[in-house]
């Protein structure tokens, strides 16, 4: 299925909800029975065709409406036509899904859940055990991503990875050279990018980054994981929001913040795309799923269509990597699956095969398959918003690169908040920035209790 730009795509309700769900199973979840262990082992290829049986078989899935999940059932079911897929699209999927883990009657099969749902719920032993089946073959996936489906204290992979949410600076060439700056190079440090940041404020007034004035957690989480840190340790029991790595992350945007050139304002909403098609904001950190968002929203070369470009994000001081993660979710089955086989076979399917990837790319993801991203239909991929330049290659290098030491715990959706609530007395100089880390690093620890 090729992407197409016209169509209607999830609501920034809905990608909000996904970013910041939080993850609480009622207890007796996890002392439910446990459904019988998947009895075949996993190949390291797509799923072959199979006879039909004589009895159907049903596999039910739930997740948002217009899914990236959905291009992928068609092929799918030419492998396996005895199989009936109950595709639903729920708008309070995710409530729901918790209510059922707590009887274990009605469960879906299929679950499409963000890293923080993974690590609680995979915790709490509810989410179908896939070690034995994705350690021959997660050599072929991002390590950043591979560790987003591990249980640390479990010792257990728990779901297939998915989209992986890589961060990158989008930016447009014209809108850097009214204000007399060069295209940026490819080995852009920080330092030079807050040096860039100050002169298109000074020069033109246009914005080199998006931070409202109340507060918005995306940049001080990027930096974070630039610099090797974390929310938490990846078992989730320690909080290291607040240690010097935290402190680091903090200054660095304090740095950027002193240059006054933030788009002040809230982002998705109306003023933000105005904005973006006013040619208000020259450069941004921008996850790659905002590309179908672009789309839709900047439709004409007046607005800005086909002037953006990406590269890898500013070089941070120590840092462990060029690109973070916003977003990016993954799919699970649960212990309560009648067809864990089956399940398994659609998760390859769909997430680590070439022909299922491309169907679900297509959609506008980025599956975190890394052979599909090396491949020339990923790299080849054209879009409105950047005209002639390929940026899937800009992906294609930075998914191996992600850091694997920057965890999204089950307490991440609290500490989103806190650091949105809790960050801007730090940037504006109200407060230092140890004390207010070490205060913010007290709300989170908090927070956690609650998860361990």
């Amino acid at each position: 299925m090729s992407y197409d730009p016209n169509r209607q795509r999830v609501t920034r309700r809905s990608v909000l909800a996904r970013l910041g769900s939080g993850a609480a199973v009622l207890a007796a979840a996890a002392a439910a029975t446990t459904a019988a262990k998947p009895t075949t082992a996993a190949a390291a290829t797509a799923a072959q065709p199979t006879t039909p049986a004589a009895a159907t078989r049903t596999l039910t899935f739930w997740g948002h409406e217009d899914h990236p999940l959905d291009p992928a059932v068609a092929g799918f079911q030419q492998r396996f036509p005895d199989v009936k897929m109950d595709w639903q699209h729920l708008g309070d999927w995710l409530t729901k899904f918790k209510a059922t883990l707590a009887s274990g009657q009605g469960v879906p099969d299929l679950v499409w859940l963000e890293a923080t749902d993974v690590q609680n719920f995979g915790s709490q032993g509810v989410l179908m055990d896939v070690t034995d089946r994705l350690t021959p073959i997660k050599g072929q996936f991002s390590p950043g991503k591979i560790a987003e489906v591990f249980i640390v204290k479990n010792q257990q992979y728990v779901a297939m990875p998915g989209d992986i949410g890589l961060v990158g600076l989008w930016y447009r060439p014209d809108l850097l050279s009214a204000a007399g700056i060069s295209e940026f190079s490819p080995d852009l440090t920080f330092d030079q990018f807050v040096t860039a940041a100050g002169q298109m404020h000074q020069q033109t007034g246009v914005a080199a980054f998006l931070l409202s004035s109340a507060g918005f957690s995306f940049p001080f989480e990027i930096l974070l994981s630039q610099v090797g840190g974390s929310v938490t340790s990846p078992d989730g029991t320690n909080v290291t929001i607040d240690d010097a790595k935290g402190v680091q992350a903090m200054t660095l945007l304090k740095q950027l913040w002193d240059t006054k050139a933030n788009l002040d304002t809230t982002w998705l909403q109306p003023d933000y795309w105005a904005a973006v098609k006013g040619g208000q904001i020259a450069a941004d950190f921008m996850p790659a799923w905002m590309r179908g968002f672009l789309e839709n929203n900047v439709t004409t070369p007046e607005e800005g269509a086909g002037k953006w470009k990406v590269m890898p994000l500013p070089s941070v001081p120590g840092g462990v990597s060029r690109t973070a993660q916003i977003g990016g979710a993954s799919l699970a089955s649960t212990k309560f699956s009648n067809v864990p086989d089956l399940a398994w076979e659609f998760m390859q399917y769909a997430l680590a095969s070439p022909e299922g990837c491309t169907a679900t790319g297509g959609w506008g993801i980025i599956p975190s398959y890394l052979p599909y991203l090396q491949s020339e239909a990923f790299i080849n991929k054209t879009s409105p918003a950047f005209g002639n330049f390929q940026f899937n290659k800009v992906w294609s290098s930075l998914a191996p690169t992600l850091s694997t030491s920057y965890a999204r715990t089950a307490v991440f959706s609290d500490a989103n908040d806190a650091i949105t609530q809790n960050m801007m007395p730090m940037l504006n100089g109200d407060t230092s920035i140890a004390d207010g880390m070490k205060a913010l690093g007290d709300i989170v620890r908090e927070a956690n209790q609650r998860y361990q």
